[in-house]
């Protein structure tokens, strides 16, 4: 079961990787939020990826969904 999660990373993220990640984000001042619905077990090798491709990831939080992405 996949659970939903903000990732703050330090800049701006690339359109390119943003078009690959297709995940919802929101640039805020010198950060990019990122919205992440990830299986528990998967979201170290995500997060992982991130740093590979250059990116500082500043934080991770739950949060619950939306009452319209609920299933």
């Amino acid at each position: 079961m996949s659970s939903t999660c903000e990732v703050r990373v330090e800049g701006v993220v690339g359109l390119a990787m943003l078009q690959h990640l297709h995940w919802s984000h929101r640039v805020v001042p010198e950060h990019t939020v990122l919205r992440v619905a990830a299986d528990p077990a998967d979201l170290p090798d995500l997060l992982q990826a991130l740093t590979d491709a250059g990116l500082t990831i500043e934080s991770v939080r739950p949060i619950d969904p939306s009452p319209s992405t609920r299933g």
